[in-house]
């Protein structure tokens, strides 16, 4: 998994894909996922979504340890 920490508060899901050079769709999916799983709240905010990361939950990582996750993250919901 990579780790990016946003450069702003209110990166859009776009910017953050573009980072680790993946699709929206496929970071529309990751952020799905950790939502679902309770590692990100969701908050709506007008038309955004805003989400804030549980950093007191650890991530589990490929090798075994645990990511260090400490920073609040907000971005628009996906575009229509």
């Amino acid at each position: 998994m990579h780790r990016t920490r946003p450069r702003r508060a209110a990166a859009r899901l776009r910017d953050i894909a573009a980072s680790p050079g993946i699709t929206e769709r496929s970071a529309h999916g990751i952020i799905t996922d950790l939502t679902a799983a309770g590692y990100l709240v969701k908050q709506k905010d007008g038309r955004r979504n805003r989400y804030q990361i549980q950093a007191h939950l650890p991530l589990p990582a490929a090798g075994g340890g645990n990511l260090d996750c400490s920073s609040d993250l907000a971005m628009p919901g996906p575009s229509r």
